[in-house]
């Protein structure tokens, strides 16, 4: 035992010890700190774990024994770009373009840049991937069929579609009361969501009996009662 000592170590339960040949702990990396060989050993490389707490507290990255500077970078407004000029902007900064996401927007040009993630204004280590969302522009909705269609109905379809609407009133001669007559969109063509549509529901004929001739007659604003010339004030 004249070339061992002993050495000290922890586990689970506590401190232990053990008789360790002198040679084999100067193989595994540990140097005797005192007199004559016989004092306490330490190893000759900082162990990880402790390098990694130091690097944490000194905001440097390190490996093995050695240490090294990490650069960050702040992350550029990308907001407005096209997808190819973010893309070109993010290589020059040392930076990868990661997944990208299309989604509407009323606001957004079709095409350009929204948001990224991590957001604006982060800095980042080199190489680290940024994600897009890219605007496919407003969504786009089709106008449907509404002339002869109950007011509550057509309100309702264009509603759910996204339309802005407004109701107008106005006689009709061929479309009865309550049944959309006009639409300032033409049917079948596209407009992007929240488009405002203006209906008009009839409010049926303008005609009705003449009471200066007894009722024989029929009269409307804009035409007098033809039995008996009435001047189509008596009633609309």
């Amino acid at each position: 035992m004249k070339n061992e000592v002993k050495f000290f170590y922890a586990d689970r339960i506590g401190l232990e010890a053990a008789w360790v040949d002198k040679d084999y702990l100067a193989e595994i990396g540990y140097d005797s700190i005192g007199e004559g060989g016989d004092g306490m050993y330490r190893p000759r490389c900082v162990p990880v774990i402790l390098l990694l707490l130091m690097a944490l507290l000194s905001g440097l990255a390190t490996g093995g024994c050695g240490g090294k500077k990490v650069q960050l970078k702040e992350l550029i407004n990308l907001s407005g770009l096209s997808l190819e000029e973010a893309r070109r902007a993010l290589e020059e900064e040392g930076f990868i373009l990661g997944e990208t996401r299309e989604v509407f927007s009323d606001t957004v040009v079709a095409g350009q840049v929204i948001s990224s993630s991590p957001p604006a204004g982060e800095k980042l280590e080199e190489g680290t991937s940024v994600d897009l969302v890219v605007s496919k522009g407003p969504e786009m909705v089709i106008m449907p069929a509404v002339i002869g269609v109950a007011e509550a109905q057509a309100l309702a379809l264009l509603n759910d579609l996204g339309f802005q609407v407004q109701v107008a009133r106005s006689y009709h001669e061929s479309i009865a009361e309550g049944l959309v007559c006009a639409s300032t969109l033409p049917q079948g063509a596209s407009f992007p969501k929240g488009t405002l549509v203006t209906i008009t529901v009839s409010q049926g004929s303008a005609y009705t009996a003449c009471s200066r001739c007894g009722g024989t007659g029929k009269v409307t604003l804009s035409k007098p009662c033809e039995k008996c010339g009435g001047d189509g004030l008596c009633d609309t």
